[in-house]
């Protein structure tokens, strides 16, 4: 059995923990066998966190991990089918302490699939890299035609940036589409900052306009609280839209990747 996360008596966490845990197991759990498991959290709480699945299921679109008959969860596939949604369970259950390659790999799927799903190029930016930030920045504005502005300091890092997605027009002109992308893997997403747009603005001169802060996290945000993450981060990619975009027409995780990111999920269910 997948070992329950400390804060079990949250709806989100108990949602979480039931797809992981029926995903691995490839068998159905019921309202009653998830009480038996969880004897210290009370009915009315399993009863919101079933709930909370089956708004779920809206959201994560046409290829769903699971169907509801009832009061038992059925998993629909095996959790090898789709490993890039199993890592993203592993971090919203049990956080990212102890994570080791997983947050790069986490990196790595969330470019995958912005790229094929927005028709975007993009580059990772940041710490660690064999490039200074300053390189980094230097390059990319030479790329896309920009005008670079001041230097980052050498404690910027990557100024909340961890990828950069971007459409050009291809007429060696500047003003292009722009993401700027911060990936959080694990459960304390809340506690950072949004990407300073004014900071970017300042080492390139990009349009504002067309220059849109992101964030790409693997829980999926409460209802009630989804409004106040789109204003403080931007464009959110939850793990529902990452699904989405890895199930629609014509997407492949590049198979090296995927082969890491399910050996890596072996490691922490195992």
């Amino acid at each position: 059995m997948i070992e329950l996360p400390e804060d079990i008596n949250y709806v989100s966490r108990i949602a979480d923990w039931i797809e992981l845990q029926i995903l691995f197991s490839g068998n159905r759990i019921s309202k009653n066998k998830i009480i038996s498991l969880i004897s210290d959290v009370e009915e009315t709480t399993i009863d919101s966190a079933i709930q909370e699945l089956s708004r779920r299921l809206s959201l994560y679109g046409s290829v769903q991990p699971y169907e509801i008959i009832g009061n038992v969860i059925i998993p629909k596939f095996n959790w090898k089918k789709f490993p890039e949604l199993t890592m993203c369970l592993i971090f919203s259950t049990h956080g990212a302490a102890d994570a080791g390659i997983g947050t790069k790999l986490f990196e790595r799927l969330t470019k995958e699939c912005i790229d094929h799903y927005f028709g975007f190029e993009s580059i990772n930016f940041g710490f660690p890299s064999g490039l200074s930030f300053k390189s980094q920045v230097d390059s990319f504005a030479e790329s896309c035609y920009e005008e670079r502005g001041d230097d980052p300091s050498p404690f910027d890092k990557d100024r909340g940036a961890d990828l950069v997605g971007f459409k050009k027009f291809g007429d060696s002109r500047n003003s292009h589409i722009y993401f700027l992308v911060q990936c959080a893997a694990g459960g304390t997403w809340r506690d950072k900052k949004s990407i300073p747009i004014p900071s970017w603005r300042r080492f390139i001169s990009w349009n504002q306009n067309t220059t849109v802060p992101a964030m790409a996290i693997c829980q999926i945000i409460e209802s009630e609280k989804w409004t106040n993450a789109v204003d403080d981060y931007g464009v959110i990619i939850d793990r529902a839209r990452l699904f989405r975009m890895m199930t629609s027409k014509g997407y492949k995780t590049e198979f090296a990747l995927k082969k890491q990111i399910q050996s890596w999920c072996k490691t922490k269910l195992n």
